[in-house]
C-alpha cells in the first residue's frame, strides 16, 4: 500500500498536524508513505518521519496546466490518496479526473453548509469517494444532508503523539494560550480576562504561543494592551513549532475559541499533564468534558474565567488523573486501525 497525503502546506495549525501525526505513524509502522505540498514547504517538514518522502509542487496559480499535469503523475503513482481540507480537497478533485484515484477527504472544518447549492456542489466532488470527519457533527452532515452512502462515510477523532510528559509547574504564575493568532480564535478575550486576572493577582503572566496568521488583528490587540497598561502581562511567543516542549513551564493552559473541530491543543496540555480552563467546544471538548468537567467554561465572561483560573491554579492536581484520562481519549492503535480501514476502503 503506497500513501499520499496531500495538504496545502506543512504549516503549523491543526489539520496540518493530524497530517503529521497521519503520515508518521503510518511510516513507523512500514508503510510507503509520501507527503506533497501543493504550495511550499512548510516549518513542519523537519518532524517528518525519515523514511517519508516529500514532495511539492510550488503551485503558482490554481489554473496552471503544467502543475496540474504534475500532480496527475504523482498521483498515479500512489494507490491511497488522503486529501486534507476542504479547498484542496477541490483542486485535487480536478486532478482526479484524469486518474481514476478514489480520493479521502479528511474533513478538519468545522462548519456544514445546509444549502442547496453547498449539496450539489458536495455530491459532485464525494461521489464514490471517501469522506473522513473529525467530528460526529460532521459525519451526520454527510450521511443526512449530502445523503452519502454510509459505508463511505467516516468519524475518526484526533489525537496527537505525546512527547514525554513532564509536571508541569502548579505554583508557577504563569498561564498559557496556544493558538495561531487570528479572529477566529477569538484571542481578543485575552484584554479583558488579563484585566480582571491582574485585578486580582498582579504576579500572573500569560504567554501566548502560536503563529501570526493576520498581522493586523495581532497589532489591534497589542495596541489595547498597552492602552491598558497590561503589555507586560501578556506577551506572545510566535517561534515554537514543538508546543510539548516548552509545557511544562507553565502552570495552566487557556482556550478560547468559540467554534472548533477539535481542539486539539486540549490534547497537547493533558499530554503534559497540565490543567487547563477552556470553552466548551468541538469533539475532542465533549469527549473530556465527561472526565474533566470542572476545566470547562460555557460563555466568555472575564469574571468568571478569572475565578475559575485563579482557583485551579492554586488547587491541588492529581496528574495521575490527567494522565488516565488522556490515555483514555488518545488511542494510538485505534486511530491507527481506523484509519488502516478506511484506507482497505479506498480500494475497491
Amino acid at each position: 500500500m503506497k500513501i499520499l497525503h496531500i495538504i496545502d502546506t506543512l504549516a503549523p495549525g491543526g489539520a496540518e498536524r493530524m497530517c503529521l501525526t497521519t503520515a508518521n505513524l503510518f511510516a513507523s509502522k512500514g508503510y510507503q508513505v509520501s507527503v506533497l505540498e501543493v504550495l511550499t514547504p512548510g516549518p513542519l517538514n523537519e518532524f517528518l518521519h525519515p523514511s517519508i518522502r516529500q514532495k511539492y509542487l510550488n503551485r503558482k496559480s490554481k489554473w496552471s496546466i503544467g502543475t496540474m499535469r504534475k500532480l496527475v503523475h504523482i498521483m498515479k503513482e500512489y494507490n491511497v490518496v488522503h486529501v486534507h481540507m476542504r479547498h484542496v480537497y477541490r483542486y485535487v478533485f480536478l486532478a482526479s479526473l484524469f486518474t481514476k484515484k478514489k480520493l479521502i477527504l479528511h474533513d478538519h472544518f468545522n462548519t456544514f453548509p445546509e444549502n442547496w447549492k453547498s449539496k450539489v456542489i458536495f455530491r459532485i466532488l464525494l461521489k464514490r469517494k471517501i469522506y473522513v470527519s473529525v467530528n460526529q457533527i460532521g459525519s451526520k452532515w454527510a450521511t443526512d444532508f449530502l445523503q452519502l452512502s454510509p459505508d463511505r462515510v467516516f468519524n475518526v477523532s484526533n489525537i496527537i503523539i505525546p512527547k514525554n510528559v513532564k509536571t508541569g509547574k502548579h505554583n508557577s504564575n504563569k498561564l498559557v494560550l496556544v493558538s495561531n493568532i487570528k479572529p477566529e480564535k477569538y484571542i481578543e478575550f485575552i484584554i479583558p480576562l488579563a484585566l480582571e486576572i491582574n485585578r486580582k493577582d498582579s504576579s500572573v503572566v500569560i504567554d501566548v504561543i502560536g503563529k501570526i496568521m493576520d498581522k493586523r488583528y495581532y497589532k489591534e490587540i497589542l495596541t489595547q494592551l498597552k492602552t491598558y497598561g497590561i503589555q507586560d502581562r501578556v506577551r506572545f511567543i510566535t517561534n515554537v513549532d514543538s508546543v510539548q516542549d516548552v509545557l511544562c513551564n507553565y502552570a495552566l493552559g487557556l482556550h478560547f475559541s468559540k467554534k472548533e473541530s477539535g481542539p486539539l491543543v486540549l490534547l497537547e496540555y493533558l499530554a503534559q499533564s497540565l490543567p487547563f480552563v477552556a470553552y466548551r467546544t468541538g469533539e475532542v471538548a465533549e469527549k473530556l468534558y465527561t472526565s474533566l468537567p470542572m476545566f470547562f467554561m460555557t460563555n466568555h465572561d472575564e469574571l468568571a474565567w478569572s475565578e475559575k483560573v485563579l482557583d485551579l491554579r492554586h488547587q491541588e492536581i492529581d496528574y495521575t488523573v490527567l494522565n488516565t484520562v488522556f490515555n483514555a481519549n488518545n488511542s494510538i492503535e485505534e486511530y491507527f486501525n481506523q484509519w488502516l480501514r478506511i484506507y482497505e476502503r479506498s480500494l475497491y
